[in-house]
């Protein structure tokens, strides 16, 4: 009697399953709000993804109104537990073409939420966000007082109109590396301040080459441990492509998949002076520091690229991590200056007119890529006329 083979089977089958990579993380996955889910598949309200009671949850779809808030977390010493800035990362479709945008508004004056329906909000600014078949990436950004934009290469290409604002300030790649393991690129792009650029207008002329670095991790935030894409925008890079080179400055962002944009920071090197403000890089992260809005920053692993490599994060009335380039020995500490945690979570959704104004929105930024060119119907080519051929007379 032979033995049943089966155990064997399925032995080997559960061996096979368990060697397989797991299916790599998307980006866009990490760019959009969550909402949580009823039993019918209903839109949860007052429930957040961080909730032990959400189950079940999706992404937020274009034109549904979130059924909760993120703030960012008010200085140490404030009465009031919510922060003044609330952040929505939401899809938003127009001329057939869907992007994402991170509305950031204030609240009322006091920053606290007394009223079911959170009092008033007031437009403060947002970024207009895409993604493709290559990489996640940020459009345009601006505020009251500022407006940048963000053009690639891609303005030179085929559709290029329409294509202009795509990877111009690129985020990480569409599917992304596994957790703990960075990765980079150098992206050309030059940023513009003002309006986008209207429909037609040349192409600029020169980009300038800055370095993306990313890497997937799990980040405690204010309110939640989760997984994060974090990623990093310096706008130089050197010649070899693996460092920042010159740079002073880096924007570091953190990305959930549960709230899409979740943290954002302002790095900038210690011998590094505020322009406006005369103030140096160490006095600013000191006085982050002392506001305590934030928790603490992603400590960076000891080596990100063959040209960077970095020593433990350190906390000393505030927060440095040293860059080092192994090539050459050149050493520079870096200091955060600048933070917000979007974590703080309100319950309730926001006031009805508080995501109405459209003309926050440029179209720019939902151009609809050229139709195909359709070729005209087929015609077979005319021949020459031949002479007629004689008839034959049956023999």
């Amino acid at each position: 009697m032979r033995p049943d083979p089966r155990p064997l089977l399925l032995a080997l089958a559960l061996a096979c399953a368990a060697a397989l990579p797991a299916r790599a993380e998307r980006i866009a996955d990490f760019m959009v709000m969550d909402v949580c889910l009823d039993a019918d598949g209903a839109v949860l309200q007052g429930a957040a993804p961080i909730d032990p009671g959400c189950q079940r949850r999706r992404k937020i779809a274009a034109g549904e109104l979130p059924p909760y808030r993120l703030r960012n977390w008010p200085p140490r010493d404030a009465a009031c537990h919510d922060g003044l800035l609330i952040k929505y990362n939401l899809p938003v479709r127009r001329n057939g073409v869907e992007r994402i945008v991170s509305f950031t508004d204030r609240a009322t004056a006091s920053g606290c939420d007394t009223a079911p329906d959170a009092e008033a909000e007031l437009a403060r600014g947002l970024s207009v966000q895409g993604h493709d078949a290559g990489y996640g990436y940020i459009m345009a950004s601006w505020s009251p007082v500022a407006m940048s934009s963000f053009e690639s290469p891609l303005c030179n290409g085929p559709g290029g109109d329409a294509r202009r604002f795509e990877r111009g300030w690129v985020l990480g790649p569409a599917e992304l590396p596994p957790p703990g393991r960075p990765g980079w690129g150098v992206f050309p792009s030059r940023a513009a301040s003002g309006p986008a650029a209207l429909a037609g207008a040349p192409c600029p002329a020169r980009y300038n080459a800055g370095l993306t670095l990313w890497l997937l991790d799990t980040m405690d935030f204010g309110a939640a441990r989760l997984p994060a894409l974090v990623t990093h925008h310096f706008a130089r890079a050197d010649a070899a492509g693996i460092a920042p080179g010159p740079a002073q400055q880096v924007e570091r962002t953190y990305w959930t998949h549960e709230f899409g944009l979740t943290r954002w920071e302002k790095w900038a090197r210690e011998d590094w002076v505020h322009p406006r403000s005369a103030r140096p890089a160490a006095e600013l992260a000191a006085a982050l520091f002392a506001r305590g809005r934030c928790t603490r920053p992603y400590a960076l692993p000891a080596i990100l690229t063959p040209g960077l490599h970095t020593l433990p994060l350190a906390e000393a009335g505030l927060w440095r991590q040293v860059f080092i380039d192994p090539r050459t020995g050149e050493r520079h500490p870096w200091v955060m200056t600048l933070c917000e945690d979007y974590t703080n979570i309100v319950r309730a959704p926001p006031s009805a007119a508080a995501l109405a104004d459209a003309s926050r929105l440029d179209d720019a930024y939902w151009r609809a890529p050229p139709a195909p060119r359709t070729p005209p119907p087929h015609t077979p080519p005319a021949r020459p006329p031949t002479a007629p051929v004689a008839a034959k007379a049956a023999p």
